[in-house]
């Protein structure tokens, strides 16, 4: 926790910062809460038909994805069950190959920072360039994103100019508009030379094998019309069964993620020839069997949560040190251990396991070939690349792994306007208590529960009080350090209050 609370103080402490976050985060809520004023009366019903959508997602995700897969093959595309990480970006890179010698442009997706598939492919010879403003400007100053939506949240434009000056070689300036035409000159020389695009997706519907993507800058518009390959990464929980269940998301996304009415642009991809879309399951795949913890999976990427979290409104999105900040950030982070930076001997691990995969699914497929059914299929789950039963999480196994994702739980003040600011319901303070019970405690908090405890009992009850009344104040401020730091000097009574009723018999 000692690193984490340096971050923090860090980050409180850097006026800068703090004014550009609760400048920008009460901005969307302002502009959210009107949109929903003013055109959405019936917005919890609306709620509740999108978490009946994304439930059904869940419920339904293997045979949903057979679906999909079986569409976007009809139309001469290719789909890739990625297992892991390893899987993931060897596929990528795979499709991408022939490219290499040109530009690859990217847009906006946090699967893919997850994977950190960028950073892969820089390391592999490709010259990739972020098309997103936000992305692009956290790819040149060479951190993660600070905001799923709106990526460079943390700087001023007086901090994204000396950038752009630095990066590009121009005249300083701070102006917004300069700002968008410098970026706008450097990208379009891009888009030209680009051959291949990378996306991520924002949904994939089942019954079309479609890809939906939204954005307000015209990026992706570019990076998947003017390239002649395109590979699309997705969570497989980004799956929704029909267009007529899409409508509902559609709406709430643009309102929840950038307080907006509509976004600039949706794009509809019948995902086909030149195609490939890329199903990265990793730690998706147990949750999707977890009963305590299943719901995460539920969550559209919009940031409502983000904006509306007092927490992260002031200390910003890097303190979180995860791919996801935020609240969402904060249940989804024990579950990414290893997904991103595998610790020492890791990788060799997760291969090992991912050819494990891939061998279990060719045996599968050679018992199941001969009675005409689909190579992948697994006897109870449809074309889902698995064997029948999938693996039970143990939820609170993934959590203790996590050192770094057990501190981020102690970022979250419990009120629970996360919860109600999701536009899918994620229960996601009820999460957040659920895992600091199954998380390792630190040793100040172990002891500040083993003494509550201990002092339940009167006798010890009345005996500590007493003695701390004795203690020089100075002395019980500096051994309750960790609480009087913020919270004010003890200044324990000299005496209780059961004394006090006993000798005035009041």
């Amino acid at each position: 926790m000692n690193g984490l609370n340096r971050l923090v103080d860090g980050a409180l402490a850097d006026a800068v910062l703090v004014r550009n976050m609760v400048k920008a985060t009460e901005h969307s809520l302002k502009a959210r809460r009107s949109v929903i004023e003013g055109h959405y009366p019936d917005w919890e019903a609306m709620r509740e038909r999108a978490h009946a959508v994304r439930r059904r997602s869940l419920d339904e995700n293997a045979a949903l994805w057979a679906q999909a897969e079986a569409a976007i093959r009809r139309r001469g595309g290719e789909f890739v069950r990625a297992p892991g990480p390893t899987a993931a970006v060897g596929s990528v890179l795979e499709a991408l190959a022939p490219y290499k010698g040109s530009p690859v442009v990217k847009a906006k997706s946090m699967v893919t920072e997850e994977l950190g598939l960028r950073e892969a492919m820089e390391a592999e010879g490709f010259e990739v360039h972020e098309t997103d403003l936000g992305e692009l400007i956290v790819q040149w100053e060479r951190r993660p994103p600070s905001h799923i939506t709106a990526p460079a949240i943390h700087l001023s434009r007086e901090q994204i100019g000396r950038l752009f000056e630095a990066k590009l070689g121009v005249p300083y300036t701070s102006d917004p508009v300069e700002l968008t035409a410098l970026a706008r000159r450097f990208l379009r020389e891009k888009f030209l030379a680009a051959r291949a695009g990378v996306t991520g997706a924002n949904f994939i519907v089942a019954e079309t094998g479609t890809l939906v993507l939204l954005e307000n800058e015209g990026n992706i518009r570019l990076t998947t019309s003017l390239t002649e390959r395109l590979v699309a990464v997705t969570g497989m929980e980004k799956i929704v069964p029909t267009l007529d269940d899409l409508k509902v998301l559609l709406r709430m996304l643009p309102v929840s993620a950038t307080g907006q009415f509509q976004n600039g642009t949706t794009s509809f991809i019948p995902l086909g020839r030149g195609h490939r879309l890329v199903v990265y399951e990793g730690y998706r795949r147990a949750l999707l069997d977890d009963g305590e913890f299943r719901d995460i999976l539920l969550c559209i990427r919009c940031g409502a949560c983000l904006n509306i979290c007092p927490v992260y409104g002031l200390v910003g999105g890097h303190t979180y040190r995860s791919v996801y900040p935020g609240p969402i950030g904060v249940i989804t982070g024990p579950f990414l251990s290893g997904s991103r930076k595998p610790e020492a001997g890791s990788r060799g691990e997760e291969e090992r396991r991912e050819a494990g995969d891939r061998s279990r699914q060719k045996a599968e497929g050679d018992k199941q070939a001969a009675g005409g059914r689909h190579p992948s299929l697994g006897p109870d789950e449809g074309k889902d690349g698995r064997s029948g039963r999938r693996p039970r999480a143990d939820s609170k196994l993934e959590t203790r792994n996590s050192k770094l994702a057990s501190g981020n739980l102690q970022l979250s003040s419990l009120c629970g306007a996360c919860t109600d600011a999701c536009p899918v319901k994620v229960p996601i303070h009820s999460i957040i208590l659920k895992l600091r019970a199954a998380s390792p405690k630190p040793p100040m908090e172990r002891l500040a529960f083993g003494t509550g405890r201990a002092l339940s009992v009167p006798g010890l009850w009345r005996f500590a009080t007493a003695l701390g009344a004795l203690l020089p104040r100075f002395l019980a401020d500096r051994l309750a350090r960790p609480w009087t730091r913020e919270r004010g000097s003890l200044g324990l009574a000299r005496g209780d209050f059961a004394s006090l009723w006993k000798k005035r018999r009041l």
